[in-house]
Parts: structure tokens; sequence; C-alpha cells
């Protein structure tokens, strides 16, 4: 049911992590990682975003508020005024583009902030009805659309995302840089390559 209203106010999430912010749903509730029997995904049972921080009440709340707001008109005027002239932003840290309507809005605001890089992880791409729009994004100059494999050491179809068990990425995979400093971040390490379109596979050490 699509709410009515013209007062949305996303709020964003600002991952430590991250040269910039997020805006992000609650893990679980909208992600794909359930297998048709009911087992979740390897990667998708290890999620990080059930732990830690993300139990947090105000992490919670703020996720939840983001559910009912993105479906209020005016929300995607609001998050372009929002994400304005950042440099880089990036579409969930937690939770996944779940339904069409919503990710019709994010490409309306991808659009709408050519000066931005976004970046948007999904799994979303083992379902054929999002194929069209998850690719519509992928063609902006501005956006990259990475699919996350849903097994270790498991290598995603075309550009996307891996998380590794062995010591080194696989031949062919962009290592996260993040994880070689030892704050643990994109900005100290100076690598931005999952928002760049060249960059076709970041591997990510499993922790």
């Amino acid at each position: 049911m699509t709410l009515i209203a013209t007062d949305a106010a996303p709020k964003l999430s600002n991952p430590s992590k991250m040269p910039g912010k997020s805006w992000s749903l609650q893990a679980g509730d909208t992600c794909p990682g359930k297998k048709v029997e009911g087992e979740l995904d390897p990667v998708c049972g290890d999620c990080y975003a059930q732990r830690g921080r993300y139990e947090f009440a105000n992490v919670v709340d703020l996720r939840a508020h983001n559910r009912e707001d993105w479906q209020k008109d005016g929300w995607v005027e609001a998050m372009t005024k929002l994400i304005g002239k950042r440099k880089y932003f990036r579409w969930f840290d937690s939770g996944d583009v779940y339904s069409l309507a919503l990710a019709e809005k994010i490409f309306a605001v991808m659009a709408a902030t050519p000066n931005t890089r976004h970046w948007l992880p999904t799994r979303m791409g083992r379902f054929a009805k999002f194929a069209p729009i998850l690719e519509k994004m992928d063609s902006l100059p501005n956006a990259v659309v990475r699919h996350s494999a849903f097994g270790y050491d498991t290598l995603p179809n075309g550009t996307g995302s891996m998380v590794y068990t062995s010591q080194s990425a696989p031949d062919g995979v962009h290592a996260c840089q993040a994880y070689m400093t030892a704050s643990g971040t994109c900005r100290k390490a100076g690598c931005f390559a999952c928002w760049d379109k060249d960059t076709k596979i970041i591997g990510y050490p499993a922790h």
C-alpha cells in the first residue's frame, strides 16, 4: 500500500568505513537471502548488518523510518536535495532494493544527481523482474550496480562483489583496500573502487 503524503524526510546513515553517507533499510526484512528451501545463503547467514551496532535501537529505528518514508510523495525530491553535491553515495549498507517502485525512485534520484557517484550493491538480480531497472541504473554514467555473490568464494555474474576466505583475492578480483589499513576504512586507504565502473569485481575478505 502506497502512503499518500508530501512530507518525506529520508534519513541517511554514516557508515564508519565509507567516505560518504548511505541510505539503508533493515537487513533481513528486505533482503532476498533465503533459498527456496528456506535456508539462508552462506554469506547472508553471517550478515554483518544483523549484529553489533546494527542492533542498536536508534539504528533499527532509522531503517524502519526509511522503509515507510520512501513510499511518500516527494521522496525523490527530498533525497535529491539531501544528497546534494556529495561526491560519493552508497545505497544500502544494510537491506536491499526489495521493491520495484523503490528501485524506480532510486533511479530517479541517481539521474537527478549527476555530480554524485552512486554505488548500489544488491542481490535482487536473482529475480528477472528486477533486471530492467537495475540495468537502467547501471547505464547511468554516475552509477554502478554490483551484484553480490551469495556464497563464499563464488564469483558473481558480471559486475559485482564476492567474499573470499583465502589469504588473498582470486585473480582478476580487486581486493577491498579498507581491510589493509589499521582503521579499516576506504577513506584512509584512498580507494574508491566500489564506485568505479572499470573495476568489475570487488573482493571482500571474510570477517
